[in-house]
């Protein structure tokens, strides 16, 4: 085995939550509330601009600049992750202990944007392991598509 490629979100931190609370700061603007429910199941793991795009056509909301709504809905999630407790899944630790010991090149993979990779490998204290970030600036397709996991093989 050459590399681990890991996901992030849900995989190596629990971080949904805080996702969701910067989304509906966001929405809040727009005088959108919405589900954690539905953030999970229509949307987890498909990028900002999907996400945002997505729920704001929903809703029948159409003047709005996404890339900005993006980039303030990026600004509060690392503000939340710098400032919140942030839960890592049970094991995560170890087991980038082990594998360090065989001398595995470790990779994230993570429909986020790469500042926010950084931000949450900072608060885990796992930001010197990870050798490369790929994410979601860096694929024409966001997850469920695998292009994400391929681009490094």
């Amino acid at each position: 085995m050459n590399a681990i490629i890991f996901d992030m979100d849900g995989t190596m931190v629990l971080s949904e939550p805080l996702h969701f609370k910067a989304f509906s700061d966001v929405f809040a603007v727009f005088g959108i509330t919405w589900t954690y429910d539905e953030f999970i199941t229509l949307y987890s793991g498909t990028g900002s601009h999907s996400i945002i795009g997505g729920v704001l056509k929903n809703r029948g909301v159409s003047d709005y600049n996404l890339d900005s709504l993006v980039q303030k809905k990026k600004e509060i999630y690392q503000h939340l992750v710098e400032t919140s407790e942030l839960s890592v899944v049970n094991g995560l630790y170890e087991f980038v202990d082990q594998m360090l010991k065989q001398g595995i090149k470790y990779i994230i993979a993570s429909g986020t944007n790469a500042d926010n990779v950084r931000t949450v490998l900072k608060k885990i204290k796992l930001d010197s392991v990870f050798q490369e970030i790929i994410s979601g600036e860096d694929i024409k397709r966001a997850k469920p598509d695998p292009e994400i996991f391929l681009l490094w093989i």
